[in-house]
């Protein structure tokens, strides 16, 4: 039967260690209904009594992995490679379901006596199998009723014999064991049914569905919250999961109405955290609860064991009071006496004390202006897109309160805008240099090195502006950067699957304040993968070569050319007479910024360097010498003449004797001497490019493309978070304080294999930032809050990043400008099988390295700090977090937990990662969400584990993290693997039927 219901689809789907059977199997004689066809190529999952095969075409079998759980392997020692069943080439399969509800197995095999005895059904001769495949086949038969009792029979071929048999046996055990469970269950509702507590007009028992009752909330006014304790009937598993049913009617109707269940839960003691509503009670009510036990959750079947009856008298709609109930559980034995189980509690509370649905959220805006905080439906602003919310309630049995926990998710316009101003910036810089080659050098020294020269910056110009115009394309239909598309090469200068998390508490109609992380994908460069490495590392290393000495010029050079034609521009501006030379407080002014740039030319490239480079060496074949050539000067008598040059322009400033035409002899020499400067950094380039051989100038192009695009995608990231804090005002005055801008990552990367080359990667672009940018805030005084905030760059060269963002503010005791640098730091636990096989044997990794060196640039922060330093609680945290990183334990979360506590402490930003910030980064943010959740209502996790537990489970399944991951692969599932997930530490996996194999 081929089926398209998407539940039985997912079902199909699920984890492996969900079936009690799967593999390859092949197919005669079914679907397609002709008795001569081919054998069909399918792949069948077995589960209870439900059996799915997969039809695959052939030309897909190439490309499709099947998988089969370990401890199900059912392929012979010979088999080189496993089975693995991805959801994603779901379009590839025919799905088909046999429902084994009547059926006979024939076992196909020369010596069938060999099997009789280990059967408990029965063997049927088969007269018409082909004797090739005889001892690998079997037959299922199966019996309808379609008016008369019809028979279809299905040839199954297996790879093996043994693979054969097992099939069998599983066909025959499970199903059986599944049948005998559903008559143990219809027993017992039939005995249940039998049971009439009452002798009056309720004898009548009859059920009906009122919709009506979860749909209209203006009928519902109560709420029933429900435990057990000490469930003692005799059940074979030895941690069964339990749901309990409730039912209701009064004195004026006959019929039960159902008003829901609850969430299955694994316990003797269960506590159901699903609060049930209840219609109106305006008489005298009598409640049935129905415990039952799931012994298969995913068909959705259960069995009745116990039952209750209670009669409650006219509870006021008005009462606000929390009412609490408890009675006795019942079960019914052989005879029909019935037997004491356990107890039943529940408690009964006012709607006005919950939420309303998903949707809405009705709160006074007085409470959010007091408060200073926005609706969370409303969080999305200028730079976030529209937000995606959710919201959980649980129960606490303590004081039989409950508790919410709102979330919101939402990614921004900003992952391309920004990286296309700084792609901007770029084309400038290197048209800057393509101008400087062309026009200045090309005229006078024409030679094949400087041409080839030439060729490689205008490629570099080309592909930057290709990069820029596919950015700008592919936002218009995508609001982020999904984890799918990590080759895409333009778009390595955008942050993967960046988003901001907002998790707020809701308690007896207050809330706490709100607790906001972000999440990004780690910064790498996915394009040119992780293989060859070499380069990069004497890169990033800086050993002396010659890709790594070419880019130290080009450094030089760039730094040089954006200096000069600031120079020019300033001196233009004095020689064209737009500004009024006779101010003096102008003057001195223009002339202090020209010293300023030309300080920073100073001392920028050795003697040394300059002889070793425009030597006319052996190795280097050069038309012509280049000192000849350019008649260039010895560096040192340039950095002299550009001393002296400002030497006569500040006496005569200082003395105010001066005029337009004294000081233009002055701007000669200076200009003069910065051309001769680059000029000779200009030969130091050629030189050096034209000693890289044909595989090392490929090398040298992708070192800069690497940094390049590294540093675009990080700064993307800041300037993003930096942005979207401008409003908080904690934020700015721990800015304002300490003149750092503090962002902790928590990394969540194992430090081996191609995830190592990710994290260094990352660090390389941090530390970059922590350099060579300059963060500055500029104070706008305005009357009108409405006009926004923004930033422009002031400076974009490979030495040097400056980045101004301009606040509109009220405030009058706040600064004009202020500068100050980043402190990007990292903390990283590798939490998956990779991070097991980390070990100090020999010496300490990558991991204990870097928290160590995150910690002690915290400690010096916090110590720098006169607000933080004398803290009694952040203190006591740095010590723990100590502590923590000194046990070099491997999968030590507890680092995390301490760091993200010191973060908050200080006012810092959180952002947590992973290599796609999709699902490692998605149970650790839920993880951070519910201690959120417990630290503010004073709950502890150890007594309350059972509500800790419900709460993550809850977050992860239904949260806006899965919806994070659906936006990212189309499928609400967690890309683990079942044995992988293992290794995870406890409170970072998700619950079952949440994740499944995936390529992402």
């Amino acid at each position: 039967m081929h089926f398209e219901d998407e539940p039985l689809q997912n079902l199909f789907f699920a984890d492996s260690n969900l079936f009690e059977k799967e593999g390859r199997l092949k197919i005669e004689d079914i679907i397609v209904g002709s008795t001569k066809s081919k054998p069909i190529d399918c792949f069948g999952r077995l589960r209870a009594n439900l059996l799915l095969l997969a039809e695959i075409e052939t030309n897909s079998l190439t490309k499709t992995n099947f998988h089969q759980d370990d401890n199900n392997n059912n392929k012979d020692d010979e088999d080189e490679e496993g089975d693995e069943i991805n959801g994603k080439e779901m379009s590839n399969f025919k799905i088909y379901l046999l429902i084994l509800n009547n059926f006979e197995i024939k076992n196909i095999d020369d010596d069938q006596n060999n099997h009789r005895n280990n059967r408990c059904y029965k063997i049927a001769e088969n007269d018409d199998a082909d004797d090739d495949r005889n001892d690998l086949c079997f037959d299922l038969v199966l019996k309808q009723k379609i008016r008369a009792e019809t028979q279809r029979k299905f040839r199954f071929e297996c790879e093996s014999k043994k693979d054969r048999d097992e099939w069998i046996d599983r066909i025959a055990s499970k199903s059986f064991c599944f049948f005998k469970n559903q008559k143990k269950s219809l027993s017992n509702d039939s005995r249940i049914l039998k049971y009439k507590p009452f002798t009056n007009d309720c004898q009548q028992e009859t059920l009906v569905e009122c919709s009506d009752i979860l749909n209209d909330r203006d009928r519902c006014v109560k709420y029933i919250s429900i435990c057990c304790d000490d469930i003692t009937i005799s059940i074979n598993e030895p941690s069964s999961l339990f749901l309990v049913k409730v039912f209701q009617r009064n004195n004026l109707l006959k019929q039960w109405q159902y008003v829901g269940a609850t969430e299955p839960v694994r316990s003797r003691s269960p506590r159901f955290s699903q609060c049930l509503p209840l219609k109106t009670i305006d008489h005298c009510d009598l409640f049935k609860f129905e415990l039952f036990n799931v012994i298969e959750q995913h068909l959705k079947f259960a069995y009745l064991i116990a039952f209750a009856y209670l009669e409650i008298d006219h509870l006021q709609n008005d009462d606000n009071q929390i009412k609490r109930f408890q009675t006795g559980l019942c079960s019914l034995d052989s005879s029909g006496s019935t037997n004491l189980i356990g107890k039943l509690k529940f408690s009964l509370s006012s709607a006005k004390k919950f939420i309303e649905p998903m949707s809405s959220l009705s709160v006074s805006s007085s409470f959010y202006e007091k408060k200073s905080f926005k609706l969370f439906e409303q969080e999305s602003n200028e730079f976030f897109n529209e937000p995606i919310n959710r919201k959980f309630t649980f129960f606490i049995d303590d004081n039989h309160s409950n508790f919410t926990i709102h979330e919101n998710m939402c990614d921004t316009k900003l992952v391309f805008d920004v990286p296309i101003i700084l792609l901007d910036h770029l084309l400038k810089s290197e048209s800057l240099i393509v101008r400087l080659l062309q026009n200045d050098f090309l005229t006078i020294f024409d030679c094949e090195q400087l041409k080839n020269l030439l060729y490689f910056h205008n490629n570099c110009l080309k592909s930057c502006e290709e990069y820029q115009t596919k950015i700008r394309n592919w936002s218009v239909y995508n609001s982020f950067r999904s984890s799918k598309f990590k080759e895409p090469k333009f778009l390595q200068f955008v942050p993967i699957n960046l988003h901001k998390q907002n998790c707020r508490i809701e308690y007896e109609q207050n809330y706490s304040s709100q607790m906001t992380c972000y999440s990004v994908g780690a910064f790498t460069c996915h394009h040119l993968g992780f293989d060859q490495m070499d380069d990069w590392r004497s890169f990033t290393e800086k050993v002396p070569n010659n890709a790594n000495i070419t880019w130290a010029m080009f450094v030089k050079l760039t730094k040089v050319a954006h200096q000069t034609e600031n120079i020019s521009k300033l001196l233009s501006a004095i020689d064209e007479q737009r500004l009024i030379v006779g101010n003096h407080a102008d003057t001195k002014s223009i002339y202090e910024k020209i010293h300023s740039n030309v300080n920073d030319l100073i001392d920028i490239v050795t003697k040394e360097e300059t002889e070793s480079l425009l030597s006319n060496s052996s190795d280097l074949v050069i038309e012509s010498n280049l000192l000849e050539e350019f008649l260039l000067e010895p560096v040192d008598l340039i950095y002299l003449n550009m001393k002296a040059c400002f030497v006569d322009i500040e006496v005569k400033i200082s003395r105010e004797e001066y005029s337009f035409e004294t000081l233009q002899p002055s701007h000669r020499k200076l200009r003069n001497a910065i051309n001769s400067l680059c000029r000779t950094l200009f030969g130091c380039y050629l030189s050096s490019f034209a000693r890289m051989s044909a595989k090392e100038i490929v090398a040298y192009e992708k070192l800069k493309f690497r940094h390049e695009s590294l540093v675009v995608q990080s700064l993307t990231a800041i300037i993003i978070f930096i942005l979207d804090n401008l409003n908080d005002d904690s934020f700015i005055n721990t800015v304002i304080e300490n003149r750092k801008i503090l962002t902790i990552f928590k990394v969540l990367l194992s430090c081996v294999f191609e995830e190592a080359q990710m994290l260094k990667d990352m660090l390389y672009a941090l530390d970059y930032l922590e350099e060579f940018v300059s963060i500055v805030f500029s104070f706008k005084a305005n009357n009108c809050l409405s006009e926004q905030s923004t930033f422009k760059i002031n400076a974009f060269r490979n030495d040097f990043i400056e980045i101004e963002f301009i606040i509109p503010s009220k405030t009058l005791d706040r600064p004009n400008r202020i500068e100050c640098e980043l402190l990007p730091l990292v903390f990283d636990v590798g939490i998956n099988q990779q991070a097991s096989l980390t070990t100090n044997l020999f010496g300490p990794n990558l991991q204990d390295v870097l928290n160590k060196k995150s910690f002690e640039k915290l400690n010096y922060y916090i110590n720098q700090s006169l607000v933080f330093s004398n803290d009694e609680i952040i203190r006591n945290s740095l010590k723990d977090l100590d502590e923590e990183i000194k046990k070099v334990k491997a999968k030590n979360i507890r680092i995390l937990e301490l760091v993200g506590k010191v973060t908050k402490l200080i006012n810092g930003t959180t952002i947590t990662c992973c290599k796609s910030a999709k699902d490692r980064t998605s149970v650790s943010i839920t993880l951070d969400e519910v201690r959120f959740a417990f630290e503010t209502l004073g709950l502890n996790q150890e007594i309350h584990s059972h509500l800790f537990q419900t709460a993550l489970d809850k977050l992860r399944t239904n949260g806006t993290r899965m919806e994070n991951v659906f936006k990212n692969v189309g499928q609400r599932k967690y890309a683990f693997n079942y044995l992988f997930l293992l290794t995870f530490p406890a409170e970072m996996r998700p619950p079952s039927g949440s994740f499944c194999d995936l390529e992402t």
